[in-house]
């Protein structure tokens, strides 16, 4: 779907699924396109009506640090990465 939306003029990623998908990221840098990695515990679309976290802001942390590294490993730039901590917080 990023593809299609790039070709079309779309120069933003919004994947709140934290890059589930493993060719979003090519796909994006493919298009030079920024991206929005969001924290999620479990799968999009999937109620977790009661999320339970050792250290709340601590695994967030470290979830969208290492979406970031994948995103730089991936040939964006820090400057084309934004991060989204998701509902939990």
């Amino acid at each position: 779907m990023l593809d299609e939306a790039c070709r079309a003029g779309a120069c933003v990623g919004n994947d709140i699924s934290g890059f589930g998908d493993p060719e979003y990221l090519r796909v994006a840098a493919k298009h030079r396109a920024s991206v929005v990695a969001t924290h999620i515990r479990l799968r999009p679309r999937v109620p977790d009506p009661e999320p339970v976290y050792d250290d709340l802001v601590g695994e967030v942390e470290a979830f969208l640090l290492d979406r970031v590294r994948r995103a730089e490993s991936a040939g964006l730039a820090p400057e084309q990465i934004a991060i989204d901590a998701g509902l939990d917080l």
